[in-house]
């Protein structure tokens, strides 16, 4: 399993590695320090979505190298697999988690009387938010390939557009608010919860899917 790793590790290096350095020391690290906090929890928010962006692309590398066939020749089983392309996806948004964190620990220094700690709270928002559009999009990725789950991606991408027009309204807005006065650990907890089984439920929805492929 250590070879699918290593081969998703040197797409993400040879298609992305370059332009996340560049938008992390020009754009994050240069508007954290000159702009402040906005900049950074903004940037916060954004960077562990960084990860599912590259989703589309590495299962386009798939189809282009051919690599559901390769993969079936080496002596691992399905589940390995399955399993090496969901810890590639869940290091790197725990990568670009901890960019976000720095960011918002630079600023916070450079710009101490701004500082507070709910400005943290951008990048857990965009942890969660990644994992779960990961565990949405994976298991259509396998199904129907790139160019599917691109589909499915926009369509996800309206939903949440749509959600804010919701949120507007009073009864929504009550509860939204109501769930917000819970304390941070109860939070946690739940956010946890619902990500781990979003992502089990994920993983063997793909796992029943590659078998099926399998089977062709």
């Amino acid at each position: 399993m250590k070879g699918l790793l290593l081969r998703d590790c040197f797409i993400i290096r040879k298609k992305y590695l370059n332009r996340l350095v560049i938008v992390f020391l020009t754009i994050g690290v240069i508007g954290s320090v000159a702009l402040g906090p906005f900049v950074s929890s903004t940037l916060g928010l954004c960077f562990p979505f960084l990860a599912p962006v590259m989703i589309i692309n590495i299962f386009s590398e798939d189809e282009k190298d051919n690599w559901d066939r390769t993969a079936k020749l080496l002596p691992l089983s399905t589940s390995d697999i399955v399993r090496a392309r969901y810890l590639v996806f869940g290091i790197m948004i725990l990568v670009s988690f901890c960019m976000a964190l720095l960011l918002i620990a630079l600023s916070a220094l450079v710009h101490s009387e701004q500082y507070t700690p709910w400005y943290f709270v951008f990048p857990a928002v965009g942890l969660v938010g990644a994992m779960i559009y990961v565990s949405l999009v994976i298991p259509f990725c396998y199904k129907y390939g790139a160019q599917g789950s691109a589909a499915v991606s926009m369509g996800l991408l309206i939903l949440a557009s749509a959600s804010g027009f919701l949120v507007r309204q009073d009864s929504v807005l009550s509860v939204i608010l109501s769930i917000a006065k819970l304390p941070v650990p109860v939070h946690i907890i739940n956010s946890a919860i619902v990500v781990l089984i979003l992502t089990l439920i994920s993983y063997f929805v793909s796992l029943k899917i590659y078998d099926a492929k399998e089977m062709k």
